[in-house]
Order: structure tokens, then sequence, then C-alpha cells
């Protein structure tokens, strides 16, 4: 059958008749032009939407929320770091601030949503782009991204399109790290909601003898320098025994071991970690600085080992990880009689250890700790550097 017949039956069909063949051939031609466009709007609003799709995969840290002018949600993208479960379409018409409240990362750092509200707010006013860098205050609760506001449109209508990019876990770690070491910065960022706890942990202080006479004799710029690569010294020793480094106090250093990565053996740990501090300082730290001309300083260590508060005991906008209690009162007056190249222990931290170390033990007798009012056994250990 020709073309030409198949034409006229589908217009006979239609209640078309007598009407020259090429009225057909120019309404089946516009007819197929029509549903090519069709299809093209099809294919070029699936493109789309598939390249709006490969780009919030790409941008996973990324949360992107459209909303018009008035604060109404047309579209949510990405988002899949953020826990955003929402299928498409479910959010449109919700309000953006009360959508942004609920975004669970957000509602961690009530500050944080606040923040992409106000931001959200600013855009409404003067459909302008707004950004925003956000770092919380709050320490322990360590959260920065970053709070986008890209003014678009489509189709004639205007909407604000929100991102909110969580900052890289590796910049947050680096900053917990640079502030308070390795071991506090992995408790922060695995236990957010824990703060301080009772436990049995061993502490160690480390002192030089007769610090302030010597820096009024020597140049300041010769003591700094001095003082910063002995207490580098002591932390990176400290670090190789997995010890955590709570603070420095002038000459001296506290590090606490068994807290808060467990270490089940640490009074016996904090003794090998003590005599390697010692072999440090006086095999590589004062022929270091002799070498030099300049006056050296001779050491002492304190151990204790006991229960105490440990964790994060501080305001909220600057932290500390630290240990409370008498065992920690205890080492420091400790350290403070020791003499050079002396390790002072509790009876607990010398119970600990095994027999060959305990025979390079001493008990010391008639020692009085400032400010315990308690009896204290005390067991000393002597290194020889002659």
């Amino acid at each position: 059958m020709e073309l030409s017949d198949l034409l006229k039956g589908a217009a006979v069909g239609a209640g078309i008749v007598s009407l020259p063949l090429g009225f057909y051939l120019y309404h089946l031609k516009k007819q197929m032009s029509s549903r090519d466009k069709e299809m093209e709007k099809l294919k070029a609003d699936s493109e789309e939407a598939k390249a709006e799709s490969e780009e919030a995969y790409a941008r996973r840290g990324t949360a992107i929320i459209r909303a018009n002018r008035d604060g109404q949600i047309s579209d949510v993208l990405g988002g899949k770091d953020w826990n955003i479960n929402v299928r498409p379409g479910s959010a449109y018409g919700t309000k953006i601030s009360d959508f942004i409240s609920d975004i669970p990362e957000l509602a961690r750092d009530p500050e944080a949503a606040k923040c992409a509200i106000e931001a959200f707010e600013r855009y409404q006013k003067t459909g302008e782009k707004v950004i925003i860098q956000y770092t919380s205050k709050d320490l322990t609760k360590p959260f920065s991204c970053d709070i986008e506001i890209i003014p678009k449109s489509k189709k004639g209508s205007e909407f604000g399109e929100l991102h909110i990019s969580k900052k890289d876990k590796y910049e947050i770690r680096a900053r917990l790290e640079a502030a308070l070491g390795k071991n506090v910065a992995d408790f922060i960022l695995s236990n957010p909601s824990k703060t301080s706890d009772k436990k049995i942990i061993t502490i160690l202080y480390t002192d030089l003898r007769e610090f302030t006479p010597w820096m009024e004799r020597n140049d300041t710029d010769q003591v700094v320098e001095m003082l910063d690569d002995h207490l580098t010294l002591m932390m990176d020793i400290g670090e190789k025994y997995h010890a955590t480094h709570d603070k420095n106090i002038g000459d001296s250093a506290m590090l606490l071991i068994n807290a808060p990565n467990n270490i089940s053996d640490h009074p016996l740990v904090a003794f090998d970690m003590a005599c390697e501090m010692l072999d440090a300082h006086n095999k590589e730290w004062i022929p270091k600085y002799r070498a030099k001309g300049w006056e050296t300083r001779e050491m002492g260590i304190g151990i204790t080992t006991g229960v105490v508060m440990v964790g994060i005991i501080a305001g909220r906008r600057k932290i500390d990880f630290t240990a409370l209690g008498t065992p920690v009162n205890v080492a420091s007056r400790l350290v403070g009689v020791a003499q050079a190249n002396e390790v002072l222990m509790d009876k607990l931290s010398y119970d600990f250890l095994d027999q060959q170390k305990k025979a390079q033990c001493t008990k010391k007798e008639g020692v009085k700790l400032k400010g315990i009012g308690s009896e204290i056994e005390i067991f000393s250990h002597v290194r020889n550097y002659q």
C-alpha cells in the first residue's frame, strides 16, 4: 500500500475527506516536528538533571538547598555526607529555616544552623551572593563549614542556592592536634559527647634542676632556645610511648599515661619512658649545648599512679585535656624534691615494676612532701652518667 493511500485512510478515519495530499504531508511533518521538540526538551531536562546529580555526587560533602526569595524550598541536592535523606520533591514548599534546623549535622551545632539561616535572610533582603566561613567556638565539638548563597534564575523565577560545605575532616583534626596533641584529637573526634571520667592512670612530671637562677644568669635568647629544644625532646619521647602531653609549666612537662588511650602496663611504661628521657637529656641535650660553651641544667622526674578525674576540664572556648586528683599533686611534689638524674615514684607505681627494674630502685626515707598530709612511700631510681 502506498503512503498516499495510508494518509487518505487516516484522513477519512478522522473525518477529513477530499483534501490534497500536500495538506496531509504538511500536518504530518508539523506533528512529527512537535514531537521531536518535545523529545529534545525531555532529553535536555534529563541531561540537566543528570549533570546536577553528578555535581551533587561530586560534592558529597556539600548540602545544596534551593529556595525562592520567600524562603520556600524548591529542591534539595547532594548532601550525602550530611545525612540528608529526602525523596525528590518531598521538601517542596518547606520553609528553609525549618529544614536547616532539622539537618542532623547542623542540629549538633545550633550556632551553625543559625548562621546558615541568617545567611539566607541576608540573601532575601539583597538578592546578592553571601559567603560565610563558620567555625565552632566549642572545641569539645569541633565543626567547621563554608556557607554560600548563590543567586540564580530559571525560567524567569529567582531562587537562591544554599551550599553548606563541611570542612575536610583532616583540617579539623589538624587544628585539634596542633592545640591538644594526637591522642586527645582522636579522643574528641571519636567521643564527641564525652568530656571526663574517673580512671586509674600514671602521671609523669619532668623538671630542670635550679631553673630559675640559671635563667637569671644566662641570655634570654639562649634560655628560650635550650628550653624549646628540651621540651620538644621530652614530648617526642612521650609520643613514642603513646603518652599524652598534658601541658608545659615553665621548664616542667606533665604527661599522662593510660589517658585517653588505654595502656595496660602504664606504670612500667612510665618508668621506661622516664629512663629514656634522662638518657636523651644527658646524652643529647647537655653535650649539644656544652659544645657551644653554654651552661646546662640536669633533670629530675616524678611518677605516681592512681585514680584521677581525667578528660576535658575547662571552658568551651579554651579547653585542656588534663587530670585532677591527689596523684597529680603527689607527682608534682615528687619532681620538686627529685635530685639530678633521679626518678622518684610512689609505691603503687613501684609495685607494677618487674623484679629486674625493682632491683634498680631503693626506698627513700625521710622525704616530706609539701601540702601532702598522708604518709607516702617513695622509691628512687638514679641513673649514672659519669
